[in-house]
C-alpha cells in the first residue's frame, strides 16, 4: 500500500505498453481490484489520449467516466499517466493501506504518421 503499483501486460514482472514513435493512442481503460480477503472491491474508467514523438511522450486530461463503484472498503484508487522514461502508457492502482489485486483491461485506437 501506499505506492502506485504499476500493473503491466501480463501480470508481475510483464512488459510496458510502448507507444510507437509518431503514433497518438486513444485508451479507455477499465479497472477492478478486490481484496484478500472479504466482501470488498472497486471498479473505475479512465479514457485520455497519450502521444508519442521522438523521445517525448506526453498526455491529456484523464478523464473520469461515470463514478468508481465500491463495495466494502479497498482504500484502491486508478490512474492512468505518461511514462516519458520508458515512452509507455502506465496504468496503476494505489493501495493507501491493506493489500489488493488489481487489474485493468484497456482498448486503444491508434493513429500514426
Amino acid at each position: 500500500g501506499g505506492d502506485n503499483d504499476e500493473l503491466l501486460l501480463g501480470g508481475s514482472g510483464g512488459t510496458r505498453i510502448i507507444i510507437p514513435d509518431q503514433s497518438a493512442w486513444m485508451f479507455d481503460v477499465h479497472f477492478v481490484a478486490k481484496t484478500a480477503t472479504g466482501a470488498n472491491a472497486k471498479m473505475a474508467h479512465r479514457t485520455g489520449v497519450i502521444v508519442r514523438d521522438g523521445t517525448s511522450t506526453s498526455i491529456g486530461t484523464v478523464n473520469t467516466i461515470g463514478t468508481d463503484q465500491e463495495v466494502g472498503t479497498t482504500n484502491a484508487t486508478f490512474g492512468c499517466a505518461a511514462d516519458d522514461t520508458n515512452e509507455a502508457l502506465q496504468v496503476w492502482c494505489n493501495v493507501g493501506s491493506g493489500t489488493c489485486r488489481a487489474v485493468a483491461r484497456i482498448q486503444l485506437t491508434q493513429v500514426d504518421y
